[in-house]
Order: structure tokens, then C-alpha cells, then sequence
């Protein structure tokens, strides 16, 4: 049996990292886990302030305590697999002590987020990431550019991560519906004015996540289509209870494709994504999906799918169908990814 440490954000029920600590146990590892939620600093909004200030994100989580606690459980586990989900505060010296224990374990840094993006001004929290680049074995990751980027810094391995449906989470159900539209995100990117756009459509679009009250007046103006934030089975049920649900995508990231790629339609809803290369090329439009570019096709399409029942239903079911599909899953992923990295591993998934 393959032996993991998994180092990860692991307290929301929803968290991608979550889901993907699941399917190496689906997999039949055995997983020693690390919530990175438990070396957040006491005065966490004081330090971070300063972190951000000064631009030292080793700050943003007690960073030393991190590192020995992974070296701690890798001696006392022996895992063959280290695993660490955005390795931001990691100095290049502990990622290279990991790599020189006696197993020499495979060394994994997994991070979908786009630190070579838009986003300049978070561009200090990968200090640290940019210098331990050449310290790992593998880097798994989102975009194909991703790759040329990261062998500037000293990668010597990278691949690409598609993730895949989280199945004890996002599956159909009878549920009645209760929101025409919704959309679960940040308020971030241009999305203050996109969705301004859509409601003084008079589009339903019933918005659930967090930010919207700090960066726009939009909850105060439309309090009834603006929702706290949702997690777990709550986020999914609200996914199951819509007859649309948008997946939109991190613009300053550069994405092509979002978690609610894959939510969505595994929940038996329309999925309304934006027509990106790889959504075109994993859903056929207008059966399998609906794609806008743009805010104002983005209306119209949404006014379409109100008003055409059937054929929303028919392209949910559709979707569904797509969605649940073996080779979608997350864990069947998971498993591919395995047998490339230990090639005398073998494991059913077929799991709950």
C-alpha cells in the first residue's frame, strides 16, 4: 500500500484539496493528512495585514511549526508520496531535506491558482514558492503555460491536472428547484459589473459567496438575490435546486475552466459556462452545456433557458450524463495519475 502525506486547506467540507486527499484514499492510500488551517497565526488578520505589507508570506501561516510538523510525521510514517497543496511558505532547504529522507519519497507541489497571472498585487505570497520550484519532483498544474513558466524558475517535471467529479459530494437528485439562475463565487475580476448587467436585466440570478457586500452595492440594492456563503452539502444543494447554474472563470488567472465545470452538471443542472477552448472542447454546446462570451449573449442565453424548459432539461440530462461518466471522476483521476508516478501500483476505485 502506497504511503502519503498530505499537506492542504482541509477544513471546508467543499474544498478542492479535501477532495483530492479523498481520492488518494479511494485509491487505497493511506493518507497521513495535515490542515494547514491549524498554523494560522493567533492575531491571523493583524499578521496578515503585515505580511502583506512587508510582503513575507512565510507570515501567513507559522511557518517553522509547519515544516517540522511534515518532517516530523515523513520520519515517523515513512510516506512514499509527499504531497503539499500550495506550497507558499515552504523555504527551498525543507522541501530539499524531504527529498534526501531514506524512502526518497515523490515529491508533489500542487497549486491551481496562476502566480505568473493578473494578479500583481498578490504576486509577494509566491516569494517563497518561486525559490523551492526546483526542490520538487513533480508539479501538477492547471493551464499548459504553466509549464514553460515554471521551467524558467528551475522545473524539471510538470502535468497537467484536470480534477474531475468529487462523487460523494456532486451527484443528481429529485430535488425541487428553487433559484431560475445562481452562481456560487468571490466577488472579484470584472464580476461586480457582469452580474450589475444581468440583474438590471431582470435576470433571477440568486448570487451566493463572499465580498459582495465589501466591493459592491449590489446586495443592498437586490437583497433578496444576494446569499451568504455555502459549503458542503449546502453548496450542492444549492447547485441541485437550480434550474441554470453559472461557471465562470478566473479571468485574472487566465483559466479555462472552474470547479463549477465539473459541479454543476454532475448535479443534473444546466450548466451556463463561459465558451472557452476547453469547455468547447469538453462540452458540445447547446447539448451538453451553454456557452456565452461576453455579458450581453449571456442575458440572452439566460433568457432562453427560462423560457425553453425542455430544452434546458434535455441538456442538464445531457451533461448529467457526461458528467458521470467513469473516466470524470475524480478518483478514477487520481488513479492514472498513480500508476504513472509507481508503476507496480494497482487498485480498484470503485468506492462509494
Amino acid at each position: 500500500m502506497i504511503r502519503a502525506l498530505f499537506v492542504g486547506s482541509l477544513a471546508n467540507p467543499s474544498a478542492s484539496g479535501r477532495q483530492r486527499s479523498w481520492a488518494l484514499r479511494a485509491c487505497g492510500v493511506n493518507v497521513i493528512e495535515v490542515d494547514i488551517g491549524d498554523f494560522k497565526p493567533t492575531a491571523e488578520r493583524l499578521v496578515g495585514n503585515a505580511a502583506r505589507l512587508l510582503k513575507r508570506p512565510r507570515w501567513t501561516l507559522d511557518a517553522p511549526r509547519l515544516e517540522a510538523t511534515v518532517a516530523t510525521l515523513c520520519k515517523e510514517h515513512r510516506p512514499q508520496l509527499i504531497w503539499i497543496e500550495w506550497p507558499r511558505t515552504f523555504r527551498p532547504g525543507a522541501i530539499e531535506a524531504l527529498r534526501k529522507l531514506a524512502d526518497s519519497p515523490v515529491i508533489i507541489s500542487f497549486q491551481d491558482d496562476n502566480p505568473f497571472g493578473d494578479r500583481q498585487t498578490d504576486r509577494w505570497q509566491w516569494k517563497a514558492y518561486f525559490r523551492s520550484i526546483p526542490e520538487f519532483d513533480l508539479h501538477l498544474i492547471k493551464r499548459p503555460e504553466d509549464a514553460r513558466h515554471l521551467a524558467d524558475f528551475g522545473a524539471t517535471h510538470t502535468r497537467l491536472w484536470e480534477h474531475g467529479v468529487y462523487t460523494p459530494l456532486y451527484h443528481p437528485s429529485p430535488a425541487e428547484k428553487r433559484y431560475p439562475a445562481s452562481f456560487v463565487g468571490t466577488c472579484m475580476d470584472d464580476r461586480v459589473q457582469f452580474f450589475e448587467t444581468l440583474l438590471m436585466a431582470g435576470l433571477p440570478v440568486h448570487v451566493f459567496g463572499t465580498r459582495w457586500e465589501t466591493r459592491s452595492t449590489l446586495p443592498a440594492r437586490f437583497p433578496h438575490l444576494f446569499h451568504g456563503p455555502v459549503f458542503g452539502e449546502a453548496y450542492a444543494d444549492v447547485l441541485r435546486t437550480s434550474d441554470i447554474a453559472l461557471g465562470l472563470v478566473s479571468h485574472s488567472n487566465m483559466d479555462e475552466w472552474t470547479m463549477r465545470t465539473y459541479e454543476v452538471p454532475a448535479c443534473g443542472t444546466a450548466l451556463l459556462a463561459e465558451r472557452t477552448p476547453t469547455h468547447q472542447r469538453w462540452f458540445e454546446e447547446n447539448r451538453d452545456a451553454i456557452f456565452f462570451s461576453g455579458v450581453e449573449e449571456c442575458v440572452s442565453r439566460i433568457q432562453w433557458a427560462l423560457e425553453h424548459s425542455d430544452a434546458r432539461i434535455e441538456i442538464a440530462s445531457n451533461g448529467a450524463q457526461k458528467a458521470c461518466q467513469p473516466d470524470w471522476r475524480l478518483d478514477t483521476r487520481m488513479a492514472v495519475l498513480l500508476k504513472s508516478l509507481f508503476p507496480d501500483w494497482s487498485h480498484s476505485t470503485e468506492v462509494p
